[in-house]
């Protein structure tokens, strides 16, 4: 087997593979000799009456239906997808104005309670400052009745001294009148 191997190299391939081909398409011209061709014989046509159609016309009036209805689909589903859109940016605006409302509802009840907060705060402010008020006449009336106590008792005083200077003017008065007697007697 390798000595056959070793004799289909170089130049006795190249021939034994010509040789090949060779017998190859001679064997088919063979074959298709053997066929006999089926002869028709002449007969006398009858005249058809014919439309004649253009086919090229017909293709053309089915490409241009297709192309309507192919324009007729893409112009829906344009409409379809303008219309997605224009929902979903209806949405999207909606969404955002809820959103925007909310907020300014919040805002607007922080607000609300800041200035709830702040009169409250203005109210004890005042409330405050009338009690401070009220602690300042009632220390200005303690003080005006402590003077009134200050001013009776100064007076008091005064009387007593008046009373105990009259007392001493009187006991004067009757030593010099015992005196006086005693130097009468």
């Amino acid at each position: 087997m390798t000595r056959i191997l070793r004799f289909l190299t170089g130049p006795a391939r190249a021939v034994a593979l010509a040789l090949a081909v060779h017998i190859f398409f001679g064997f088919m011209v063979v074959i298709g000799l053997q066929f006999e061709p089926d002869i028709q014989k002449v007969s006398l046509v009858e005249p058809v009456q014919a439309v004649v159609i253009d086919q090229a016309l017909v293709n053309q009036e089915q490409e241009r239906k297709q192309e309507q209805e192919h324009q007729r689909r893409e112009d829906a589903a344009k409409r379809e997808l303008e219309k997605k859109q224009a929902k979903q940016i209806e949405d999207k605006r909606q969404a955002n104005l809820k959103k925007r409302q909310a907020e300014e509802k919040k805002k607007k009840e922080a607000q609300d309670q800041r200035q709830a907060e702040e009169k409250k705060k203005k109210e004890a402010e005042v409330q405050r400052q009338a009690e401070e008020k009220k602690k300042k006449e009632a220390q200005i009336q303690r003080q005006a009745e402590e003077k009134k106590k200050k001013e009776a008792q100064v007076q008091r005083q005064a009387e007593e001294k008046k009373k105990k200077e009259a007392q001493v003017q009187r006991q004067a008065e009757e030593k010099k009148k015992k005196e006086a007697q005693v130097q009468r007697q």
